[in-house]
């Protein structure tokens, strides 16, 4: 009957990846600066590698974040006036 359980709630990974997009939008992490490591949301949150790893997934996903190899995970660069034109092709 009450939906508010189990079922309700967030898996991990996305409870994560909403705490770094706050910490994003507040501004704790700029464009360009390194998030936390793997490691450390393993710590923080106590979760399994793979957990961290799918919480960067969704980051990266909505354009976010940028894995850069052997150097970690970054806050991307935003660029306005990005435009763009597909709708107008389609017409």
């Amino acid at each position: 009957m009450a939906k508010d359980g189990a079922a309700g709630r967030q898996p991990k990974y996305l409870r994560i990846a909403a705490a770094l997009k706050d910490a994003i939008a507040s501004g704790e992490y700029g464009p360009g600066d390194r998030l936390p490591g793997e490691s450390d949301l393993m710590a923080a949150y106590g979760v399994a590698r793979m957990t961290a790893r799918q919480a960067f997934g969704v980051l990266q996903s909505e354009g976010l974040a940028e894995a850069r190899k052997g150097a970690g995970v970054f806050v991307r660069e935003f660029r306005v006036g990005i435009r763009r034109r597909g709708i107008q092709r389609l017409a």
